[in-house]
């Protein structure tokens, strides 16, 4: 369970850093980069053992590999749980457990939000409490994030300058996030488990009609492994007209290759 970190990353200049410890279901993820170092994004999973609990994995592999506990200019924690999305004038920080007990949130979750400015609501959602607690002792201004974050603000944006109205995919693992946006405006916001190629390209299509959008002027922007990718693009441009994989800003190519392998949500939170 060691993490191979790359040579130019040491406790000496560790604090020159930003990182992201991503965690997943199966493991986590170790990333980083040095904002003023073109080149420097490192990116590093690492998967648990299935015969332990998470939180034991966790445990084992904060303990196994110095480099999480150095001290860095930011330790940003990205979450990939269950989440809701409420409009900031209806919530309250006292009723945020409600929200979630009628979506995901288990008996033993932390309740955590992550603000959209954009459109003024926040994503609440769930973490494990004892995940949680540990990551809190353990990782040095250690900031939580929810996956879709700094999605959503990229898309948000992006959307404010395109003529056309645009449907935001991203495929990963059993997992697929569906966002319909327009000219700066969320319309529609769920996640699917989609583990086949079929339940993907029937969500995708259903919502896509339940939107009403015509298959001609507005687009699809679709994220994904390229195996994927290439079989989901080959059956929805038979009903598409505008389908492409979804656009890397510019400004994140000179963090380097390792970036590319990295999640989109990473990527993302890069800029």
């Amino acid at each position: 369970m060691n993490i191979p970190i790359p040579d130019a990353l040491t406790s000496e200049n560790s604090l020159e850093y930003i990182v992201s410890i991503r965690l997943s279901p199966d493991g986590l993820s170790f990333s980083g980069y040095r904002p003023s170092v073109d080149g420097s994004f490192f990116y590093r999973p690492v998967k648990f053992d299935n015969a332990s609990t998470y939180i034991t994995g966790l445990k084992n592999c904060f303990f196994s590999n110095e480099c999480l506990s150095w001290s860095y200019a930011k330790v940003r924690i990205v979450c990939l749980a269950g989440y809701t999305l409420v409009p900031e004038p209806f919530y309250d920080e006292t009723h945020g457990r409600e929200w979630l007990e009628l979506c995901y949130l288990k008996p033993g979750d932390r309740v955590l939000t992550a603000p959209v400015d954009a459109i003024q609501a926040r994503l609440v959602y769930g973490l494990d409490e004892a995940v949680w607690s540990f990551c809190s002792r353990s990782f040095v201004k250690a900031e939580f994030s929810h996956y879709l974050e700094a999605l959503l603000a990229m898309w948000l944006r992006e959307s404010q300058s395109d003529e056309s109205r645009r449907m935001y995919v991203v495929v990963e693992g059993k997992r697929m996030d569906v966002a319909c946006v327009d000219k700066g405006k969320l319309l529609f916001l769920n996640t699917f488990s989609a583990p086949e190629l079929n339940n993907q390209i029937y969500f995708i299509l259903y919502v896509w009609k339940r939107m009403g959008w015509s298959v001609e002027r507005d687009t699809l922007a679709l994220y994904a492994d390229s195996s994927v990718r290439s079989r989901l693009l080959e059956h929805l441009k038979e009903y598409l007209r505008q389908v492409h994989v979804m656009a890397v800003p510019a400004e994140v190519y000179t963090r380097g290759t390792d970036l590319f392998k990295a999640p989109v949500d990473i990527i993302a939170f890069s800029l």
